[in-house]
């Protein structure tokens, strides 16, 4: 009888909604400290204190239970509830996914000298190193590391290699955002040796997890869309509900709407003081609109007009589509004009308030004067290199915000130096490489 009743309370308890939504805010809470592990420690480490520690995988295994535990007991299926058998069904692939990478991927980094060629992979497990073998050859034909014009951050760097498979060699190039697939295997750019003359790939392989994980978001949206959208969902009847008090429900965002605008006043008069200059020298509409017309050549040798490329720019430095009542022709048009004036313009966007903290910024966001400290120098020069010469998953959430801190400051750097415009042809160019105002123009000179 005791049996009984022990094991009617354990099925009733891995069946509730209650027992659901602890195990999830749990689950939730391990991923949020991986995360911060993984920004001190880095990726390594957060792996096994946590991704891959016993009590995180069986954590997981009580989802699973309990996800087919409320399947079974609300009967979904006979029930015909497609959109919350599906989502349960959804979290239950992607979970297993996860498992399958953990048991079944691969993972290693390869290194290439120039002229190099190998088949080999280091793989680490725990404290222990071994080689695993590719079933092809991988060649280093060149690395080529490109630094920020006038600086010595690195902008980009790739890996031309040559690929020997099946009897077959293939050319290929693998940089930041170009990964290279041969045979279920993944190849990205990580490191490269400090005399640039080699390069450091990280190499994957999860054909079977990657593939059940991506099967699992879709059945995750498709059950959520029906959920949504099924004529009897708890959404369309709060939809409906809420028809019946728009009127009131409008007026109150309004007064809500009022209220912040006045604080958000007070809180940035002191910021909004400082922009107001450059807010008040701007051009009309109608001649940014012409500026925003002219085609210029995109970094990566693509004709795009003058607006998208100022409205990447401002996207990049301020994380939003205007500057104030500026938009993105007007910014750029003033940040040409008055490259002095704007140095001092907090424009340029901060997100990790470490960052702020440890080299002296404002949390939110920076001229491009203070990343200078008073001596000329670079302050985040040190740290960026030390970023750099750190494999991907070693780097902290501090090493990455870092970098994309520097590219931001390396894009302002360029534009203040009209390097980055490319708005002059040079007719006949094997190339057709554009040029900047800022470049060496004397490739026009000639008889």
């Amino acid at each position: 009888m005791l049996m009984m009743y022990m094991k009617s309370n354990i099925l009733k308890f891995l069946s509730s909604p209650v027992t659901c939504l602890l195990l999830m805010i749990v689950y939730a809470c391990g991923l949020a400290a991986a995360t911060f592990i993984e920004k001190q420690l880095g990726t390594e480490t957060a792996k096994v204190w946590v991704y891959y520690s016993p009590i995180f995988i069986f954590w997981q295994f009580l989802m699973v239970v309990n996800f087919v535990a409320m399947t079974w007991k609300y009967q979904l299926i006979s029930r015909k509830r497609w959109g919350a058998l599906l989502t349960h069904l959804a979290f239950i692939v992607i979970l297993g996914g996860a498992m399958c990478s953990h048991v079944f991927s691969e993972e290693g980094l390869l290194h290439l000298r120039e002229g190099e060629s190998s088949n080999q992979i280091a793989v680490r497990a725990g404290d222990k190193t071994y080689f695993h073998t590719l079933p092809f050859d991988v060649e280093l034909v060149k690395f080529t590391l490109t630094r920020y014009p006038g600086s010595a951050s690195p902008s980009s760097f790739e890996s031309e290699v040559l690929v020997h498979v099946d009897g077959e060699t293939r050319r290929e190039l693998i940089f930041m955002n170009n990964v290279l697939d041969v045979k279920g295997y993944r190849f990205f750019q990580a490191s490269y040796d400090k005399d640039e003359h080699g390069t450091i790939l990280s190499v994957n392989r999860d054909v079977i997890g990657r593939n059940i994980t991506y099967t699992g978001y879709f059945l995750l949206a498709l059950g959520l869309v029906i959920c949504i959208l099924g004529r009897n969902s708890r959404f369309m009847h709060l939809s409906r509900q809420l028809k019946k008090m728009r009127s009131v429900g409008v007026s109150t965002l309004i007064m809500i709407g009022m209220l912040s605008f006045s604080a958000g006043m007070k809180a940035d008069e002191k910021t909004m003081d400082l922009n107001s200059v450059v807010q008040q020298l701007v051009v009309s509409p109608k001649h940014a609109a012409a500026f925003g017309a002219l085609p210029v050549q995109s970094e990566n040798g693509r004709m795009i007009p003058m607006n998208t490329f100022s409205s990447e720019v401002l996207r990049k430095l301020h994380k939003e589509d205007t500057f104030g009542k500026l938009n993105s022709d007007q910014f750029l048009l003033s940040l040409l004009a008055m490259p002095d004036m704007w140095m001092r313009v907090p424009l340029i966007s901060v997100s990790n308030k470490e960052i702020s903290a440890h080299f002296d910024l404002p949390e939110k966001a920076c001229s491009y004067l203070q990343v200078f400290n008073t001596d000329g120098a670079y302050k985040f020069q040190e740290d960026i290199e030390k970023a750099y010469e750190k494999m991907p998953n070693q780097r902290t959430r501090f090493d990455k915000d870092l970098m994309k801190l520097d590219e931001q400051v390396n894009i302002l750097h360029q534009v203040f130096n009209y390097q980055r415009i490319h708005i002059f042809p040079k007719e006949g160019d094997p190339n057709h490489k554009w040029y900047a105002p800022g470049d060496d123009l004397s490739v026009y000179s000639g008889p």
